[in-house]
């Protein structure tokens, strides 16, 4: 039987050299019933949020978070 891979997709907001302001974010968007990620990247610390199995599902969120974070988009996971 072939395995198909599923790909996830998140939605990154944005991109912060500090550690602590990108955390403090996560917090806010915790509060707002949002699954917000935290990883380290190179000397940044990226925010994302989501974890959506499908693109469509992602692109209603993205909309809604662009008036906040203008440069965010859809990645894969």
């Amino acid at each position: 039987a072939k395995e198909t891979f599923q790909y996830y997709y998140t939605i990154q907001l944005a991109s912060y050299q500090n550690k602590t302001s990108a955390e403090k974010e996560a917090q806010e968007l915790k509060k707002k019933g949002l699954l917000p990620l935290v990883q380290p990247k190179g000397r940044y610390t990226v925010l994302c949020v989501g974890n959506f199995s499908d693109k469509e599902l992602a692109k209603t969120l993205h909309s809604q978070l662009k008036k906040r974070y203008q440069d965010c988009f859809i990645r894969r996971l």
